[in-house]
C-alpha cells in the first residue's frame, strides 16, 4: 500500500517539475501535501508549502487547513492534529489519506506508549490518541492493558508482534550526519 503512496507522490512530483510555469493546481498540491504527512515526511511537505505560489495557498481553503494540520504534525500537537482533521470537510482523496494518516498517528502512539509508559493516566493518553477517554478504555481493554478499578490509569503492555529494533550506533550516526549535511546545504 505504501508504494501506490510513494509512486502517486513520485507522479504528482514528476508532474510538477515538467509543468510549463513548474505549478500544479490546488488539489494536485493538496494530495501531494497530504501524502507527505501520511508517508511520514514533514519536512518535504514544509518545502512543498514553502514553493506553493502564494495565489494559489489563498484561493483554497482545503490546502491552508491541510497545512495547518502539517503544522501540528512538526510541532507534534497531537490534539490539534486529530481536531484539524475531524472538523473540516475534505475532499474525498484528501479525506481517505487523512484518515489513513489518522489512524497511522494513533497507531505509532500506542506503540510508543507501551514501551515508554509503566503507567499513564488515561485522559493524557486519549490526548494522544484522539479518542474520548471511553474509546480509550475500550481499546486498551482490547489490547490487554490494565486499567485501574477507577478508571484513572492504564498499565501498558508491549504490543506483541513487535519488536523493538536495536539501535545500530554507526548507523544512526551515519543517518544524523547526512540529515544535518541536508539542512545545512
Amino acid at each position: 500500500m505504501e508504494n501506490t503512496f510513494t509512486e502517486r507522490m513520485q507522479a504528482l512530483e514528476e508532474r510538477e517539475l515538467c509543468s510549463p510555469i513548474g505549478e500544479l493546481n490546488a488539489e494536485e498540491y493538496s494530495e501531494l501535501l497530504s501524502l507527505y504527512l501520511l508517508t511520514n515526511d514533514p519536512m518535504n511537505a514544509k518545502l512543498l508549502w514553502g514553493r506553493i505560489p502564494t495565489s494559489t495557498k489563498g484561493s483554497s481553503m482545503e490546502l491552508k487547513a491541510l497545512w495547518e494540520v502539517g503544522k501540528a504534525t512538526l510541532q507534534s500537537d497531537q490534539a490539534s492534529i486529530y481536531r484539524l482533521v475531524n472538523t473540516f470537510q475534505w475532499s474525498d482523496c484528501i479525506r481517505s489519506n487523512l484518515i489513513k494518516y489518522k489512524e497511522m498517528t494513533c497507531k505509532k502512539y500506542l506503540s510508543l506508549v507501551s514501551y515508554a509508559y509503566t503507567v499513564i493516566e488515561v485522559n493524557k493518553l486519549a490526548l494522544l490518541l484522539g479518542l474520548t477517554d471511553i474509546e480509550t478504555i475500550e481499546l486498551v481493554k482490547r489490547k490487554d492493558w490494565e486499567v485501574s478499578d477507577d478508571q484513572v490509569f492504564v498499565k501498558p503492555k508491549p504490543i506483541s508482534g513487535e519488536n523493538k529494533p536495536p539501535v545500530d550506533n554507526k548507523e544512526h550516526l551515519a543517518r544524523l550526519t547526512r540529515y544535518i549535511l541536508f539542512l545545512e546545504t
